[in-house]
């Protein structure tokens, strides 16, 4: 998940002999037990019962500061990355010069407007899930957050892939499982999907039905573990505007400075619409993606 190199981990395993277990009388060491079970408990949604390897939350937890007494703390997975750097081979050289070795994706992402050329070009880690990848769409759009969505593969071969964003009866109950296979987004990696198929459609707010369009434009290395803005173009619909043709009479609307309606929907509308965030910010907020993400009036 993390993206540590191959050779690293099987010298690593190699190393680390068998696993033992034994009891400790250690208030500290059970402290510190509870304290890691109470942080799995927070973010349990991310627990997959289909499988042992926890892959999605123990990238989240991992990133949850540790505190023991006076001492400043530390992330556990920058500790281990600093450990995994350390690591020799039988000779006494170094394994490899980078812990890392990431595939980054080169998403264009794009919302289908006919005459409105709108889209965004992020960099994202291949072991990323849906679930994050949805967390980048809200932050490079601006959007609000405030409504579902569903991410839709259409397959040749096989049915159409539909990943929903929870297993709750309410969303379940209106899935149709003759015409789709269904999966949750957060238990789904990007390279599941990418580069065998090379688009997907993400589609947010069922009522206004902004669909985009997911690219896949090429593969980039990296060692670095985080998601990337480059870049983008055209400013997005706001928030509850009434779908394409809601958009068409706002324009109109604004456009028209005679209106009758044109100062109430330009003050509404400021809340509702993207923010001209810079680039550095947008890449700020992305390194939160992991853990969500929360729309905030305060940038």
């Amino acid at each position: 998940m993390e993206g540590v190199r191959k050779e690293i981990i099987e010298v690593y395993i190699e190393k680390a002999g068998e696993i033992t277990f034994s009891k400790t009388a250690s208030r500290s060491i059970v402290g510190k037990m509870n304290n890691a079970l109470r942080e799995i408990e927070i973010m349990q949604e991310y627990l997959d019962e289909k499988t042992r390897i926890q892959r999605y939350i123990s990238v989240i937890t991992g990133r949850f500061k540790q505190l023991s007494g006076h001492d400043p703390g530390f992330y556990p997975i920058e500790k281990t990355l600093k450990c995994l750097s350390l690591i020799f081979d039988q000779e006494g050289h170094e394994v490899v010069e980078d812990v890392l070795d990431i595939d980054l994706y080169q998403l264009k992402i794009k919302i289908n407007l006919e005459g409105h050329e709108i889209g965004r070009r992020v960099l994202v880690p291949s072991t990323f899930s849906f679930r994050h990848l949805h967390n980048i769409i809200q932050t490079v759009f601006d959007w609000h957050n405030g409504h579902l969505y569903e991410f839709v593969v259409e397959r040749s071969e096989r049915k159409n892939l539909k990943m929903v964003m929870d297993d709750d009866p309410e969303t379940m109950e209106y899935l149709d499982f003759d015409a789709f296979d269904i999966l949750q987004d957060r238990f789904v990696a990007l390279e599941e999907i990418f580069p065998t198929n090379s688009e997907v459609l993400y589609e947010y707010d069922f009522g206004d039905s902004w669909e985009h369009t997911i690219t896949l434009e090429k593969v980039v290395k990296s060692n670095e573990f985080r998601a990337i803005f480059v870049e983008g173009i055209g400013e997005r619909p706001p928030e509850d505007v009434g779908g394409e043709g809601g958009y068409k009479e706002y324009l109109r609307i604004m456009e028209d400075v005679n209106d009758p309606e044109h100062e109430d929907i330009k003050a509404l509308s400021n809340h509702q619409k993207e923010r001209n965030i810079s680039k550095e910010k947008i890449n700020h907020r992305l390194k939160q993606v992991l853990k969500g993400y929360q729309y905030s009036s305060y940038l």
